[in-house]
């Protein structure tokens, strides 16, 4: 609700760390609301998410309305955004977009860092720092280290 109520734009996790200049351009059509990291199943990671104030107003009552008429799944105690997003997309494909421009950095990143490196982070906008142990230290690091090493490979830079 706080997004609809400023007008809509970005939001994202504190463990999503941008890896190019906040003015990139932005690499998708903006119709729609849109869920900015893939996830296994395509129902997206809500660990960085974008739509209008129309589109989070949309969004808010769809989950509220899917917590209202469906329990949640046994595999886990109450509701997250990850599992609501995902049985909400599953009753409706078109619920909202997914695109992969998050990348999953555990996924990602070594215990060195190098130039390499860049080409690993070019598709995205940001890494996703979710389940990495050590997550504010390695964070810190790897973002500060991509982007001194990276920084010509940006668009804006």
């Amino acid at each position: 609700l706080a997004m609809a109520t400023v007008g809509g734009g970005f939001m994202s996790d504190y463990d999503v760390f941008p890896v190019k200049e906040a003015s990139f351009v932005i690499p998708f059509e903006t119709e729609g609301f849109t869920v900015l990291e893939e996830a296994p199943g395509q129902t997206g990671m809500p660990s960085m998410m974008y739509g209008s104030a129309m589109e989070w107003w949309r969004m808010a009552n769809a989950l509220l309305d899917f917590a209202a008429n469906n329990e949640p799944n046994d595999d886990f105690e109450g509701w997250s955004d990850m599992h609501a997003l995902a049985g909400l997309k599953k009753e409706n494909q078109y619920a909202y977009q997914v695109r992969d421009l998050v990348g999953e950095a555990n996924k990602l990143i070594g215990n060195t860092f190098d130039k390499e490196i860049c080409k690993e982070v070019e598709p995205f906008v940001a890494l996703h720092f979710s389940h990495v142990e050590k997550r504010e230290v390695m964070a810190s690091e790897a973002i500060s280290t991509i982007w001194s090493l990276c920084r010509e490979t940006t668009p804006d830079a």
